[in-house]
Protein backbone atom coordinates (compact mmCIF):
# COMPACT_ATOMS: atom_id res chain seq x y z
CA UNK A 1 0.00 0.00 0.00
CA UNK A 2 2.69 2.34 0.90
CA UNK A 3 3.97 2.25 -2.78
CA UNK A 4 0.38 3.75 -4.09
CA UNK A 5 0.35 6.79 -1.69
CA UNK A 6 3.47 8.93 -3.38
CA UNK A 7 1.39 8.14 -6.70
CA UNK A 8 -2.43 9.21 -5.18
CA UNK A 9 -0.30 12.47 -4.03
CA UNK A 10 1.00 13.22 -7.29
CA UNK A 11 -2.40 12.35 -9.06
CA UNK A 12 -3.81 14.89 -6.52
CA UNK A 13 -1.48 17.55 -6.85
CA UNK A 14 -1.54 17.51 -10.82
CA UNK A 15 -5.26 17.57 -10.58
CA UNK A 16 -5.50 20.61 -8.61
CA UNK A 17 -2.44 22.22 -10.81
CA UNK A 18 -4.92 21.56 -13.86
CA UNK A 19 -8.32 23.13 -12.39
CA UNK A 20 -5.89 26.02 -11.08
CA UNK A 21 -5.25 26.42 -14.45
CA UNK A 22 -8.92 25.86 -15.68
CA UNK A 23 -9.64 28.47 -13.05
CA UNK A 24 -7.03 30.99 -14.40
CA UNK A 25 -8.29 30.07 -18.09
CA UNK A 26 -12.27 31.20 -17.04
CA UNK A 27 -10.72 34.31 -15.30
CA UNK A 28 -8.90 35.50 -18.57
CA UNK A 29 -11.72 34.89 -20.60
CA UNK A 30 -13.81 36.92 -18.30
CA UNK A 31 -11.60 39.87 -18.11
CA UNK A 32 -11.72 39.66 -22.31
CA UNK A 33 -16.05 39.66 -22.06
CA UNK A 34 -15.78 42.36 -19.63
CA UNK A 35 -13.71 44.36 -21.67
CA UNK A 36 -16.32 43.84 -25.09
CA UNK A 37 -19.07 44.30 -22.60
CA UNK A 38 -17.63 47.82 -21.68
CA UNK A 39 -16.87 49.00 -25.17
CA UNK A 40 -20.25 48.28 -26.41
CA UNK A 41 -22.17 49.82 -23.18
CA UNK A 42 -19.46 52.86 -23.63
CA UNK A 43 -20.58 52.93 -27.73
CA UNK A 44 -24.36 52.74 -26.91
CA UNK A 45 -23.86 55.48 -24.22
CA UNK A 46 -22.24 57.69 -27.03
CA UNK A 47 -25.14 56.64 -29.15
CA UNK A 48 -22.65 55.08 -31.95
CA UNK A 49 -25.02 52.93 -32.53
CA UNK A 50 -28.90 51.87 -30.86
CA UNK A 51 -29.23 47.73 -31.03
CA UNK A 52 -25.86 46.09 -31.68
CA UNK A 53 -27.57 43.72 -34.06
CA UNK A 54 -28.42 46.33 -36.57
CA UNK A 55 -24.83 46.11 -37.68
CA UNK A 56 -23.62 49.83 -37.37
CA UNK A 57 -19.42 50.02 -36.55
CA UNK A 58 -17.93 50.77 -33.70
CA UNK A 59 -16.87 54.37 -34.07
CA UNK A 60 -13.85 54.22 -32.34
CA UNK A 61 -10.77 54.70 -33.92
CA UNK A 62 -7.96 52.24 -35.06
CA UNK A 63 -5.57 53.82 -33.44
CA UNK A 64 -7.68 53.34 -30.11
CA UNK A 65 -8.54 50.08 -30.67
CA UNK A 66 -5.22 48.38 -31.31
CA UNK A 67 -3.89 47.77 -27.95
CA UNK A 68 -7.41 46.60 -26.53
CA UNK A 69 -7.63 43.93 -29.49
CA UNK A 70 -3.61 43.46 -28.79
CA UNK A 71 -4.92 42.66 -24.87
CA UNK A 72 -7.97 40.64 -25.76
CA UNK A 73 -5.69 38.59 -28.37
CA UNK A 74 -3.32 37.83 -25.46
CA UNK A 75 -6.16 37.07 -22.72
CA UNK A 76 -8.20 34.60 -25.30
CA UNK A 77 -4.35 33.41 -26.60
CA UNK A 78 -3.45 32.39 -23.32
CA UNK A 79 -6.78 30.88 -21.66
CA UNK A 80 -6.68 28.73 -24.84
CA UNK A 81 -3.13 27.60 -24.45
CA UNK A 82 -4.22 26.53 -20.38
CA UNK A 83 -7.07 24.77 -21.92
CA UNK A 84 -5.12 23.08 -24.57
CA UNK A 85 -2.70 22.12 -21.76
CA UNK A 86 -5.48 20.40 -19.35
CA UNK A 87 -6.99 18.50 -22.16
CA UNK A 88 -3.92 17.30 -23.60
CA UNK A 89 -2.47 15.84 -19.98
CA UNK A 90 -5.75 13.86 -19.35
CA UNK A 91 -5.67 12.35 -22.54
CA UNK A 92 -1.95 11.30 -21.51
CA UNK A 93 -3.59 10.19 -18.18
CA UNK A 94 -6.30 8.18 -19.59
CA UNK A 95 -4.29 6.75 -21.99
Amino acid sequence: MDNKEPFISFEIIKQKNLNKKLRLARTRLRYANDILNKIIKEEKENEAFPDILDGNEIRRSTEELLPIYDILKGLIKSAEEDIAEVINTKIKVSE
